[in-house]
């Protein structure tokens, strides 16, 4: 059966919360583009070690072995368009299996963000949450679940500051 745009909305804020438990605690650098992305995630609850490309590998390059040499593992969280895509491969070329890259979490998030057609920039991705509630319900006129979308952002970030 298929799935609704709240169900679909409802899976991607599950498998943020699946992320951030993911992370929490743990030596991890998020790998980013830039300070947008950045802040997008620093948003719905996601604080961290945060990685920067800014398009400069020269100062990427020498923070990711400072990183690597700590034993922190990396999840790249770049935009999935071209550029994005470009960075996740220099970012898995330089690392050459001397640390962890955790993809698979790179995947089902472009796969959750995909079925929920959720924006493909980082960026964007706070802020598209935040606008699926719609007068005190989700997109759709229909509330979900646990509550609505945007107090489910709120809430996720509130809990992970507090850790």
């Amino acid at each position: 059966m298929k799935k609704t745009k709240n169900e679909e909305i409802e899976e991607l804020l599950e498998f943020l919360q699946e992320l951030r438990e993911e992370i929490v605690g743990k030596q991890v650098v998020m790998v980013v583009e830039g300070k947008k992305d950045k802040l997008s995630f620093e948003e719905i609850g996601f604080k961290g070690t945060y990685l920067l490309t800014n398009g400069s590998f020269h100062r990427t390059n020498y923070l990711m072995e400072k990183y690597i040499e700590k034993g922190f593992s990396f999840l790249i969280l770049s935009d999935f368009d071209e550029e994005g895509e470009k960075i996740k491969e220099e970012v898995i070329n330089y690392i050459d299996s001397r640390a962890e890259v955790r993809l698979d979490l790179r995947r089902k998030l472009k796969k959750v963000i995909l079925n929920a057609k959720a924006p493909c920039t980082i960026e964007s991705l706070s802020n598209w949450l935040i606008k699926r509630r719609v007068g005190g319900r989700s997109e759709g006129g229909k509330g979900t679940n646990k509550g609505d979308v945007y107090e489910r952002v709120i809430f996720y970030g509130e809990v992970c500051s507090q850790i």
